[in-house]
């Protein structure tokens, strides 16, 4: 068994997304500075590093983080990997990914990963997203979780489209999914979010089991 974390690290310097908010730690008690113990603090948005995105992020009154079901979040999950001239993802991609009758989990790998194998830290409009016809593709197909390997599942010139309809068919989003060294395939998923009362995302220890 090979067990493989997906989730980005959490630092001072990680990238946020466009003009969200990124992470602040620091020890508020140091015991080099004679404190009896070391202490920190963090403060970050709810949509940063590797997270998820509940449907209330886009449609009021939708299910929040802590009415998801970790039934959703926990089982089989295809990882799919996409040549790096892809530019956005689109329905015909998928149709030519070959996704088997069944999957209702499926991984996003594209040249984003490489983002994170590079360990950037900047933001750039120039990542690939999911666009709306291919959200349209994997909800007829009865999908109940994407995970994509990028901060946002919605290509920059489009924010809105791709997530509400989504977050309308009560599809889970993971975020920010670093899939450097992931081969294509299939996994056991296991994706916890921490339990955060009422909140439209949350930040999450992702792992993939073969």
């Amino acid at each position: 068994m090979q067990i493989f974390d997906v989730s980005l690290p959490i630092h001072n310097n990680m990238m946020p997304f466009y003009h969200d908010p990124t992470a602040s730690i620091y020890r508020v008690r140091d015991m080099d500075k004679g404190d009896d113990a070391n202490v920190s603090e963090m403060k970050m948005g709810c949509h940063c590093g590797t997270h998820l995105d509940a449907p209330v992020h886009f449609v009021p009154g939708a299910p929040a983080v802590d009415s998801l079901s970790l039934d959703d979040l926990i089982g089989p999950a295809l990882v799919i990997e996409f040549p790096d001239s892809l530019d956005q993802i689109h329905a015909k991609d998928l149709e030519e990914a070959g996704i088997p009758a069944g999957v209702t989990r499926v991984l996003f790998k594209t040249r984003n990963s490489k983002l994170w194998e590079r360990k950037e830290t900047t933001f750039s409009k120039d990542y690939v997203g999911v666009e709306a016809d291919a959200a349209r593709w994997l909800i007829d197909r009865g999908l109940k979780v994407v995970g994509h390997d990028h901060l946002s599942v919605c290509p920059f010139h489009d924010l809105l489209t791709t997530h509400r309809l989504f977050f309308e068919a009560r599809v889970v989003v993971i975020e920010g999914l670093n899939l450097t060294g992931i081969a294509p395939g299939l996994y056991q998923l296991i994706c916890m979010p921490l339990n955060i009362v009422g909140s439209d995302g949350a930040p999450c220890r992702v792992a993939l089991i073969r």
